[in-house]
């Protein structure tokens, strides 16, 4: 698992294991802002887009978790 230092996931750190079926609440760390665009291994989640919050199922088929954000 890996993340920039603006989004936090709820109990993980930036290189924790994940498994298959986890779900990751993934939230601004900056209290007020919201998603202008999130990631996902490279994949654009457009229904995250001015959210504030967004659960992630970690697939069978992801090699890695790598969230990339940025906030409005």
């Amino acid at each position: 698992l890996t993340f920039g230092a603006d989004v936090k996931v709820a109990g993980k750190t930036t290189g924790a294991e994940v498994n298959v079926g986890e779900e990751l609440v993934i939230t601004p760390v900056a209290a007020g802002k919201k998603f202008a665009e999130l990631k996902i291994n490279d994949a654009a989640i457009a229904e995250a887009v001015d959210k504030d919050t967004f659960t992630y199922t970690v697939k069978a088929d992801d090699p890695e978790v790598k969230i990339e954000a940025t906030l409005k």
